[in-house]
């Protein structure tokens, strides 16, 4: 890690321009993660441009509203500057935000099954989210984001954790560091509350009623259909008893599948069944993405079951 942020440092101070690279639709961590990194970036002089497809999911657009700031992704050359992708497991989740050859490129994430590499990889996969990574990078540097950005990231990082339940040393001391910056953990809480409006509730009772379940032994897989809202409804199936969790969705010419575990690694299990679909998948162990163009809800649903019933799980009756 020492090394990884040392190299990192001393490519931002011979470059003058810097590409920040997040997935398509970012999160709430890709999103704060760019956030602080582009603020340390443009304080110290440097040209950047944020990449990305798609708008931000409607948690860091809802965040990014409550704390008063705004970002702006596109399509960026990164021709001549040094590329940062954060929080990115696959080409598939970068998409074609990113054209041109980079002076380098840098890594900074923390999923454990990747199919990008870079001439520096600052890579935890022990670390809950991403935005825990760039803090740290930046904290190196001397850098002390404003009180905005600060409670920018105490939220993706309350998130993450699932209000600090995965929760470690160190991102208890990061969470420290950004309250002493100024930002505010029972607001942070506050803001996570009211995420969950008429539309998330919709979204929230459309995965339970579709859910189907399967079983082997003592873990307990579930499966279900939803149109948003994906990551909260998976998280929401952990909470009622499901070991793995995995919610498929439409999104125009690709299908996604946003898996959650507790104590299962479903990252191996997304990319295997990436290979064999055509698509990507990846992740960290507990927390994985898998990505197919051209292809339907039924197909992918279909290869998710036969693979949970490759385990030996069964479909579980009333």
């Amino acid at each position: 890690m020492e090394e990884a942020i040392a190299r990192s440092l001393d490519l931002f101070k011979k470059s003058q321009e810097a590409v920040v690279a997040v997935h398509r639709n970012p999160d709430l961590d890709a999103v704060a993660s760019s956030v602080i990194l582009n603020s340390y970036l443009t304080i110290n002089g440097k040209r950047t441009c944020m990449a990305a497809e798609g708008k931000p999911s409607s948690d860091a657009a809802a965040a990014l509203k409550s704390v008063g700031l705004s970002v702006d992704y596109g399509k960026c050359d990164a021709s001549n500057s040094v590329l940062v992708i954060l929080d990115t497991a696959s080409q598939v989740q970068l998409g074609e935000s990113v054209r041109g050859s980079p002076t380098a490129t840098i890594i900074i994430d923390h999923h454990a099954v990747r199919n990008l590499s870079g001439d520096v990889e600052l890579v935890d996969p022990l670390s809950p989210s991403t935005v825990e990574l760039v803090f740290e990078l930046t904290s190196a540097a001397g850098f002390r984001p404003d009180q905005r950005t600060a409670q920018l990231g105490l939220l993706a990082l309350v998130g993450e954790t699932g209000r600090f339940l995965r929760a470690g040393a160190r991102t208890l001391e990061t969470a420290a560091a950004m309250i002493r910056l100024g930002a505010s953990y029972g607001d942070a809480l506050a803001m996570l509350r009211r995420e969950e409006d008429r539309s998330t509730r919709m979204a929230l009772l459309k995965g339970v009623l579709r859910m189907r379940a399967y079983r082997h032994g003592d873990d307990v897989y579930c499966v279900t259909e939803v149109d948003a809202f994906e990551s909260l409804v998976a998280g929401k199936m952990l909470e009622l008893g499901c070991t793995a969790a995995f919610v498929v969705s439409d999104h125009d010419d690709e299908v996604r599948v946003i898996g959650r575990s507790r104590g299962m690694d479903i990252a191996s299990m997304l990319q295997v069944m990436g290979k064999a679909s055509g698509g990507e998948g990846g992740g960290h162990r507990e927390a994985a993405a898998l990505t197919v163009r051209g292809a339907s809800v039924e197909r992918v649903m279909g290869l998710l079951v036969r693979s949970i019933k490759s385990r030996g799980a069964s479909p579980m009756r009333g």
